[in-house]
Order: structure tokens, then C-alpha cells, then sequence
């Protein structure tokens, strides 16, 4: 009798011994080997691609590309949608430019990612389907860069945080991939400040990468302003500026008071916000409408 309990025992002292082990290795899994950003998404994923891998899209040649952003997303990704915000940003910055090319790589059929994409509110011309296993990724969200030979330069997984998204927009900064050079408006740093009434009409009609800012009030913008003009009133610019505004364009801010002084204030907050392209409509709305140029009315 005895002899049996003591099998009992050892059974059991077994059992116990074979639990703690499987609730050990469960802690360890969560804690020690979960992402340090405490992004559950990130910790998921298996960095399968990396930095120097070449890849290989059908009917994408990178060469052309120059420099080429994949955003490879998926329907029903929580983290995905969290980070619609960042990614409309992104296409804004990168809207129109040739280099470098901003392609969205989702599993689902195009017709069904161009529906997605759409509830999120994020404008991407260019969508593929493509199989994220053979692309090396397991888990989405995730953004890659890649240059003109195919290799990847970059990789951003998962969620990221305000400063990862801020590290983003600097590399294609650095890359000069954002912010594009031209010949009618006037280099960042340098000691001019404003910008005429013709020039900034020339820039427009060239289609480069301009934002024309209204600082005054809703009312005053209604009742006509510079066509295709943003308004935000000056005293709301510094909460929304960096929500709103793509910060590699050049922002022509523009006033209807004496010596351009609202214009003033709203460049030197932008400046103060990272915005390193920021000119003065100089003589503001009168000398556009002085110079023979059109106005509109807001009719809503």
C-alpha cells in the first residue's frame, strides 16, 4: 500500500514539475520575447525579409522606379487600420512623383484592396496582389524601400510610433525622394522669404509641388480666395499643420493684412513645426488679384 502511494507521489510531483515547465516556457514566449515597443503585431511577425534582399515583383522594374516604397498591407489587419492616418500621409508626400513610386502590395484581389484601401481613406494609384509569403513577410503591416536594383534598403514593421514615423519621412528626406528641387521657387535656407504673385502662378502651372495656404479667417476665405487654396485659420495652424500638411511641399502662406503680418506669423509657426519650405504670398491676395489672376468662392 505504501509502495503504491509513493508512485502516486512521484506521479504527481512529475505532473507538477511538467506544468511549471509549460507555464515557464508560455511566460518566457510572452514577456521576454515579446517586441520592447509593446506592439503585439510586431512581436508576431518573423523578419523572413531583410535589409539587403533582392525582390522580385512581376511588371515592377526597378530601375525605372528610381527608388520604390512597398506598403503591404491586408484586409481585417488591426494594425493596419491604426495606421491609416500615417499612410495618408505618406501617399500625400509622395503623390505624383516618378521616384520614388509608392506601390500598396496586399493578398486580396485588386478590386478588393482598392475597396480597402478606401475605408481607410488612403489614395494609392498603384495596387498589386501578391503572395506576402513569397515576398518574405509574415505579418502586416509592414513598409519597405527599395532601390533601383531591386535590393531592400529599409524596413518598418508593424505599428509604428510618432518617432518611427517622423524617421520615415527623414530617410525619403535624406534619399531626396520628397521635396523635389525646380528652378521658379526659391531653395529652402536661403535669406528670401516671400515669393511674387507671378511666380508662385508659373510653380502652379508647373505642377510642382506647391501648397497654397489661406491663413485668414472661414468667413473671409469664402467670399474668395486663390483657387485650389487650403484654408487654415492662423490661430488653428499649429494643432493642425502637421495633421494636414505634407511637410516636404513648399507652403505659400497667404493674408489680406497690412505688410503680410498674419502670413508672417503662420510661416514662422510652420518653420517652428518642422516645415523647412515656407514663402510669403508677397502683397498677399491683392497682389494676385492685382497681377490679372482668378479668385473663387467657397459656394458651400
Amino acid at each position: 500500500m505504501s509502495g503504491a502511494i509513493r508512485k502516486i507521489d512521484i506521479l504527481a510531483n512529475i505532473i507538477i514539475i511538467a506544468v511549471a515547465l509549460l507555464l515557464g516556457a508560455i511566460l518566457v514566449k510572452r514577456h521576454l520575447l515579446a517586441d520592447p515597443t509593446g506592439n503585439p503585431n510586431r512581436a508576431r511577425m518573423q523578419q523572413e525579409i531583410t535589409v539587403g534582399a533582392k525582390l522580385s515583383l512581376p511588371d515592377v522594374d526597378w530601375a525605372t522606379n528610381g527608388k520604390t516604397v512597398l506598403l503591404v498591407l491586408q484586409s481585417g489587419c488591426r494594425f493596419c487600420s491604426e495606421s491609416a492616418l500615417f499612410y495618408r500621409r505618406l501617399a500625400q508626400e509622395l503623390f505624383g512623383q516618378r521616384s520614388p513610386r509608392l506601390i500598396a502590395i496586399l493578398p486580396q484581389s485588386v478590386n478588393e484592396s482598392k475597396k480597402y484601401l478606401n475605408d481607410l481613406g488612403v489614395s494609392i494609384d498603384e495596387i498589386r496582389q501578391a503572395s506576402l509569403k513569397l515576398l518574405g513577410v509574415s505579418g502586416t503591416p509592414m513598409l519597405i524601400l527599395v532601390n533601383n536594383a531591386g535590393a531592400v534598403t529599409d524596413l518598418w514593421f508593424g505599428k509604428l510610433t510618432a518617432s518611427q514615423e517622423a524617421e520615415v519621412f527623414s530617410r525619403l528626406q535624406a534619399d531626396n525622394l520628397v521635396g523635389g528641387t525646380d528652378n521658379t521657387i526659391p531653395r529652402p535656407n536661403t535669406e528670401t522669404t516671400n515669393i511674387s504673385a507671378d511666380d508662385l502662378k508659373q510653380a502652379i502651372d508647373n505642377r510642382q509641388r506647391v501648397i497654397v495656404l489661406d491663413v485668414r479667417e472661414r468667413a473671409e476665405y469664402a467670399e474668395g480666395h486663390i483657387p485650389g487654396a487650403r484654408n487654415i485659420p492662423v490661430d488653428e495652424l499649429s494643432a493642425r499643420a502637421i495633421r494636414e500638411l505634407p511637410r516636404s511641399n513648399l507652403v505659400v502662406a497667404y493674408c489680406t493684412c497690412t505688410e503680410d503680418g498674419l502670413s508672417k506669423v503662420a510661416r514662422q509657426i510652420l518653420i517652428e513645426r518642422g516645415f523647412p519650405r515656407v514663402l510669403i504670398l508677397r502683397g498677399g491676395l491683392a497682389s494676385w488679384q492685382q497681377a490679372g489672376l482668378p479668385t473663387v468662392m467657397d459656394t458651400r
